[in-house]
């Protein structure tokens, strides 16, 4: 019987659901299955829009759940959707630095600056890291508040090489 990759990807996906327990490994799997299927990336991302929709219902206060549905909708240009899961996050884990800067950059990439400074200033200088220093930098930078992101540069860069590093991985 000939393989049929249309209807092999509709039916792993469910299945994979089960066995997976971990969200991003979900993501990674279902990534396998769109290259090993053909799958085009938009229906793929439609998959995983729909089956993360589904997995946000059954825990609705799992943070990470919020953040990549939210990225889910960014890749699909679903942007109010992509801004309401992420502020979910936010309220969620308003520690969650993830939630933040996923936010706030997506507030900054539609020029609004505003709206990412408010998210990224919400943080109390005592749970701010390099990354949400470098971001309210660029933000301010943005702006064109030149003073500002100085500022905000200067306390990133005092976080070292090393802790920057580990903080500044894309989000």
């Amino acid at each position: 019987m000939p393989f049929s990759r249309r209807k092999t990807s509709s039916n792993a996906i469910p299945t994979i659901l089960k066995l997976t327990s971990c969200s991003a490994g979900f993501i990674c799997v279902l990534s396998a299955i769109c290259r090993a299927t053909a799958t085009a990336p938009r229906t793929c991302s439609k998959l995983a829009i729909e089956q993360y929709e589904e997995i946000v219902k059954i825990e609705p206060t799992n943070v990470d759940d919020h953040l990549l549905l939210g990225r889910l909708y960014r890749l699909n240009n679903d942007l109010q959707k992509a801004e309401d899961e992420l502020k979910i996050a936010v309220k969620l884990g308003p520690d969650s630095e993830e939630a933040v800067t996923t936010l706030a950059l997506l507030y900054t990439d539609e020029g609004d600056t505003a709206h990412a400074l408010q998210v990224l200033s919400a943080v109390p200088d005592t749970g701010r890291s390099a990354k949400l220093y470098a971001a309210l930098g660029a933000t301010y930078e943005q702006r064109k508040d030149y003073r500002s992101a100085i500022d905000a540069f200067k306390h990133a860069i005092q976080f070292g090489p090393r802790q920057s590093r580990r903080h500044s991985r894309p989000g």
